[in-house]
């Protein structure tokens, strides 16, 4: 697999970190474009393109379904994956109906790897 190109909206340096440090255990190689404001999501996805879009569901302001919104309209063949502290079953589930790939709770991270490798794998396998 290529060197991914993440967009990772997550306002928390903490659970970035840890999030970067799950991707890099997983054995997945990635440069990451970090957004910690609302601004710099926007600037970023109207600017770059990504193999992938990870979200928290959790921002400010800004949340994550105005985020896969956005996400969807402007790259709309790119995978979202959802990265929250959150399990609310409706919120994923409304999240998952809007085009979210998959849901990871943070305190299970070690499975984000492992959806990040599958949905890349039917995203090849659709070419």
């Amino acid at each position: 697999m290529n060197k991914l190109r993440i967009l990772h909206l997550e306002d928390n340096a903490n659970d970035a970190f840890l999030i970067a440090l799950a991707l890099q255990r997983g054995g997945l190689d990635f440069d990451r474009v970090l957004a910690s404001h609302p601004e710099d999501f926007i600037a970023a996805i109207h600017d770059r393109s990504f193999d992938l879009i990870l979200l928290d569901d959790g921002m400010p302001g800004f949340n994550g379904q105005d985020a896969l919104v956005m996400a969807r309209e402007l790259q709309p063949t790119v995978p979202v994956i959802f990265v929250s502290g959150a399990g609310d079953e409706k919120r994923i589930a409304n999240n998952l109906k809007n085009g979210a790939r998959d849901h990871i709770l943070k305190d299970k991270l070690s499975q984000l790897p492992g959806a990040i490798m599958r949905v890349q794998a039917e995203k090849i396998s659709k070419i």
